[in-house]
């Protein structure tokens, strides 16, 4: 069995951006459709005891303005909307080398969804859109031994949950 984690503090940070003024006009609607995206990751990890006690984080976040268009061949049911969608995803780990055969880990994460309507398609219309609210929880647990070196014990508990908000 190798320890997880390491003992130099490390982490990194990441942002991906779009927007419409790079985008060419649509030519089923005639004009550019408006996007503006941004998406930023960050993780982190390093030690909290040396070579026994390691940590990693990490957090993800995600905001896209979204208007979608309905084109209809009956121009009183064509409409817009305009909403955001955003997802917020995060997570954190604790890895315990209590002996060299003997290691713990705990780890818990979760994540949100808001989606303000669904997307244009040919079986739907904005009267019929909803709203998306979701989200999903993880805790884990593990305890890892090694008994010999053709064996090895492993017990691991976790609760995982999803849902819908109303």
């Amino acid at each position: 069995i190798t320890r997880s984690g390491t003992n130099r503090l490390s982490g990194l940070f990441r942002a991906n951006f779009r927007d419409s003024a790079f985008n060419a006009p649509n030519r089923v609607l005639g004009r550019v459709e408006p996007i503006n995206n941004q998406q930023y990751s960050t993780a982190v990890g390093g030690p909290v005891l040396r070579d026994r006690l390691h940590y990693f984080a990490n957090y993800e976040y995600e905001r896209e303005p979204r208007t979608s268009i309905w084109r209809t061949p009956y121009p009183f049911f064509n409409a817009s909307l305009e909403g955001t969608n955003t997802r917020k995803i995060g997570s954190m780990r604790l890895d315990y080398q209590i002996s060299p055969q003997m290691r713990l880990m705990g780890k818990v994460g979760g994540g949100r969804l808001w989606e303000p309507f669904g997307l244009p398609s040919a079986t739907n219309h904005p009267a019929s859109t909803n709203t998306t609210q979701e989200y999903n929880d993880e805790i884990l647990g593990q305890f890892t031994q090694v008994l010999s070196n053709r064996m090895l014990n492993e017990v691991r508990v976790g609760k995982t949950a999803f849902g819908l908000y109303n």
